[in-house]
């Protein structure tokens, strides 16, 4: 009997396995044909920075306006781009929204997962940012695509109050 109880519990930890395992190939195998041209620019994108998507969910379109890069939370999105808005201004910013794993934020999560918006314009990716997926809400900002802060990304002698004149004094009120 307990013979057979043992064996059991194998098959269904075997089992349980490889079901795992197909939830994962499933993820990582999306059907291109269902998604949008910006979708697909985006999940290549990602995948090939190394990413697993997990799953896509869906696009939006913004129009850069001066007015709304000062307004939170837009200038914290900016201050993790390495372009500036000038030669989008009133022009439309495609948004595709993505939940990946195997992502630096990653240990960061309570699952694991990020959430990545993938900025593009006339199909090109120009940007986005990243952050990790919490039940409890965490105090920060947002990271680049690529889960790095502003001061990672702009290097040492980076300081925000700095940054935020020449933001202030370029495109302010």
């Amino acid at each position: 009997m307990k013979k057979a109880i043992s064996i059991l519990i194998i098959f269904l930890v075997i089992l349980a396995g490889c079901n795992n395992v197909n939830e994962t190939q499933s993820a990582n195998n999306i059907d291109e044909e269902q998604l949008t041209a910006n979708e697909v620019i985006a999940k290549r994108y990602l995948e090939e920075t190394g990413y697993t998507i997990v799953t896509i969910d869906g696009e939006h379109s913004w129009v850069v306006e001066r007015e709304s890069i000062n307004e939170m939370p837009s200038t914290m999105y900016w201050v993790v781009q390495t372009v500036w808005p000038d030669k989008y201004f009133e022009k439309e910013i495609d948004s595709v929204y993505v939940i990946v794993n195997n992502h630096p934020l990653s240990p960061l999560a309570d699952v694991g997962n990020v959430f990545v918006d993938v900025w593009l314009f006339n199909g090109e990716v120009i940007g986005g940012y990243s952050n990790h997926i919490n039940a409890t809400p965490m105090a920060g900002g947002v990271y680049t695509v690529h889960g790095l802060t502003a001061e990672e990304l702009h290097g040492p002698e980076f300081f925000y109050p700095t940054w935020r004149d020449e933001w202030d004094e370029k495109y302010g009120y």
